[in-house]
């Protein structure tokens, strides 16, 4: 993404006052850095390092990630929240600015009143609002898409073996080679659909192999066959598709409309992946917690995010703060040992690793 010249030029400048304090200050490497302004002005200045965060930069430093939105506020440079740069640099805050209490910075989840009727969510899901502007129902078109996460060898008929012309990524209208043929009992005209698999997912706590996320990439229509092997054309294509892909038979989608389901189970678990392969998440995403029918989930079910209270200490007096919720889920399709969720509510972007839990009925 291109930054702005306003943005380049206050880069350079704060890079040039930096260098030229870089060398006085006793901070750590990686560590911020005071700066001298006019009139006696202070402010905290960092060196963006690979892979650092907003998220983690505000956890580091002001001892709370839920402050990354005031650093965002503070450097007019940064366009997109997610997209910060080695070299980059930061202001944190004024020094001797006093910050309020953390739990303070998260916006209270429904605080912003929904207007009723049909909003679109993703390109998954639609929801329908009520009188109050609450989520009553979800309208989900189900797409191979979508994704979810297998634990086991899923199941599969084949794979992608080539192209005519030895193409490394492959696209709608694409003619390839698949290593199925009239042995298997596959015929001329049948449809299979594509998947990627796309990564290994370890439960975010307890670091335990959960299974692969697969995505869907596409369809194709088998056109020729040989005994062992076929050709086909890609009929159509979410994603690109390379050799090495798994396809099996062709599995229509289906539109559903899923009625909210208030459980009274106490359940409790954590988002494990989602479907953008994004730090962050919020409205409208698809993800995936580790919670499944085995636990007693079901489609509808309604699963509140949170972030748990924290203990502290007042004088003499230990207090534990409360819970604060920032998002909402609702299930739209539950496997064995995992769930395949639609964001419908989110108070601030949050992250892999999050708790979620069964909600209340309102």
């Amino acid at each position: 993404m291109q930054r702005s010249w306003k943005g380049l030029m206050g880069i350079i400048g704060v890079l040039a006052a930096v260098s030229m304090l870089m060398t006085r200050e006793a901070g750590a490497q990686g560590g911020p850095v005071e700066v001298g302004g006019e009139a006696g002005a202070k402010a905290i200045m960092y060196v963006v390092e690979p892979a650092d965060t907003l998220w983690d930069i505000a956890a580091r430093f002001l001892n709370s990630p839920y402050y990354w939105p005031k650093i965002w506020e503070r450097n007019s440079f940064i366009i997109n929240p997610n997209l910060i740069y080695p070299g980059d640099v930061i202001n944190l805050y004024p020094s001797g600015e006093k910050l309020t209490p953390e739990m303070e910075t998260v916006p209270k989840l429904g605080g912003e009143q929904k207007q009723p009727g049909l909003e679109r969510l993703g390109e998954e899901a639609q929801v329908i609002r009520g009188p109050s502007g609450a989520v009553e129902k979800i309208i989900y078109k189900e797409t191979a898409s979508v994704g979810w996460i297998e634990a086991k060898e899923f199941e599969k008929a084949g794979k992608l073996i080539g192209t005519l012309d030895d193409h490394s990524l492959i696209s709608q209208q694409d003619q390839v080679y698949v290593d199925v043929g009239s042995a298997t009992g596959v015929k001329v005209g049948d449809l299979f659909n594509v998947f990627e698999l796309a990564e290994e997912i370890r439960h975010p706590v307890t670091k335990k192999k959960l299974g692969y996320k697969i995505l869907g990439l596409g369809t194709l229509e088998i056109t020729k066959l040989t005994e062992n092997t076929g050709l086909a054309r890609i009929k159509d294509s979410y994603r690109e598709m390379k050799a090495g892909d798994y396809i099996r038979p062709y599995m229509p989608p289906l539109t559903a409309e899923i009625p909210l389901v208030w459980s009274g189970k106490k359940l409790e678990g954590y988002l494990v992946a989602n479907k953008r392969q994004s730090p962050a998440t919020s409205q409208g995403d698809i993800v995936y917690i580790d919670l499944g029918k085995k636990a007693g989930v079901e489609a509808g079910n309604v699963l509140e995010v949170y972030a748990p209270g924290k203990k502290i200490t007042s004088g003499r007096e230990k207090k534990l703060l409360p819970d604060i919720v920032i998002g909402q889920l609702v299930v739209l399709e539950p496997l064995e040992n995992t769930s395949v969720a639609l964001v419908t509510e989110s108070a601030i972007e949050f992250k892999i690793g999050e708790r979620v839990r069964m909600a209340a009925h309102p």
